[in-house]
């Protein structure tokens, strides 16, 4: 099943660890960005400090592979401690684990 292109920029402009976006691989793991932040246990909050153009949350409950055509060129980066973040999250959503913080 192809998916089409991403309609919005946010969508289409991943912040990815570099050591995983290999080049040989025709699909990447993205995880799609929303300014929906609902206060949710798994949310992880980006902010315009770290680049955004608005507060936005990644929404690890949506996590996929997509063809690499179809994604833009990488707007940041995340320091580590904000990918255990991501870890945890995704880790939660998908039953693996717990969070601390709950």
């Amino acid at each position: 099943m192809a998916l089409p292109p991403p309609t919005r920029e946010a969508a289409s402009r991943p912040c990815a660890r570099s050591a995983f976006a290999l080049p040989s691989l025709s699909q990447i793991v993205v995880v799609p960005l929303s300014t929906s932040i609902r206060g949710l246990p798994h949310e992880v909050v980006l902010t315009t400090a770290e680049g955004m153009r608005a507060a936005s949350t990644l929404k690890v409950e949506w996590i996929r592979a997509v063809d690499r055509r179809h994604v833009g060129p990488a707007f940041g980066s995340l320091p580590e401690q904000r990918w255990r973040e991501v870890r945890d999250a995704l880790l939660f959503v998908l039953g693996l684990d717990s969070l601390d913080e709950l």
